[in-house]
């Protein structure tokens, strides 16, 4: 990732309205332990709702991402449900209500 870049985020429309899955989420590596993954997520959350209308989000996370996990909930963000992928790897599926 280059060095002026902080974090992307790729968001995905889904077909129920008002409702979108965050994919990746990369926040530079170099960046990492400082608290700025939160404040980056918390700044896209309210984009979501003010500027698309977002009411939920929704997100897959690797069971053993742990601090990405942690990001997360910090965020407000609730496990839903579990879902084995494939590979067998587990996927947390974790959801928030924007505006809570």
């Amino acid at each position: 990732m280059d060095d002026n870049v902080v974090a992307t985020i790729e968001i995905i429309a889904r077909e129920e309205k008002g409702t979108a899955l965050m994919g990746r989420y990369l926040l530079n590596p170099a960046l990492a332990g400082q608290g700025l993954g939160t404040l980056v997520l918390k700044a896209f959350m309210a984009d979501c709702e003010r500027k698309l209308g977002i009411k939920k989000l929704q997100l897959f996370v690797f069971d053993f991402n742990l601090s990405a996990q942690k990001c997360y909930q910090k965020c407000g963000f609730v496990e839903a449900e579990t879902v084995i992928r494939p590979n067998g790897w587990k996927a947390i599926r974790m959801e928030k209500t924007l505006g809570e």
